[in-house]
């Protein structure tokens, strides 16, 4: 069974209206932001709990914000290591998505996401409200 996640960055006004690029698997590829979407997102299939992936973005991505943007830039990931370029799919099949809001409903098992330079999430059967995350998050404490 999967714990599926999304990964999620507002991004910053000088990056809104813009065309960010990456480079996968030697490839370059631009991805238009527009102005009315603040958040750029990811989905990852397998280990989105908070020992997983969000012990992944918190210890190893850290809250340095160009790393956080080039990480989602890769696209989808089949878990916090692999994207899905790994597993013969295209980037363009797999590139990050734009929303307006995270607030509402979310489809999978926990959302993250780094906001001012802070990790937040939420589980799928929460209240709705972001938590920060952190290591005593993580770790239960």
């Amino acid at each position: 069974m999967s714990t599926r996640c999304h990964v999620a960055i507002k991004l910053k006004k000088e990056d809104l209206g813009k065309k960010l690029m990456i480079t996968e698997n030697g490839k370059e590829h631009q991805l238009a932001t527009d102005t009315g979407f603040s958040y750029m997102f990811i989905y990852i299939h397998h280990d989105g709990y908070l020992k997983g992936v969000g012990s992944g973005l918190l210890n190893e991505l850290g809250v340095d914000y160009e790393k956080v943007k080039d990480y989602i830039l890769k696209g989808n990931r089949t878990s916090f290591t692999c994207p899905y370029t790994e597993c013969d799919e295209s980037w363009e099949d797999n590139q990050p998505k734009f929303c307006k809001s995270i607030d509402g409903p979310i489809p999978e098992d926990y959302f993250y996401v780094l906001i001012d330079g802070k990790w937040f999430y939420r589980k799928w059967n929460d209240d709705g409200r972001l938590k920060e995350l952190t290591n005593e998050e993580i770790n239960g404490r």
